[in-house]
């Protein structure tokens, strides 16, 4: 489903989150909208904003 929430993600190479906004939003996964890309295997922290809620987790770049 089409769905944009705030998100903050946190590459384990850099030490500075940014903010981004997700797309496509489902129980599998989201796409994250920005300006490059990130090697496949990655791993991110993740932290969601949905208004009034934060959640936190753990992610791996799959593409």
């Amino acid at each position: 489903m089409k769905i944009a929430v705030e998100a903050e993600l946190q590459s384990e190479r850099t030490a500075t989150p940014l903010r981004v906004k997700t797309a496509d939003l489902s129980l599998d996964g989201f796409y994250v909208e920005m300006m490059f890309t990130l090697e496949v295997g990655t791993k991110l922290k993740i932290v969601l904003w949905i208004p009034y809620w934060t959640w936190p987790f753990a992610a791996r770049n799959e593409w």
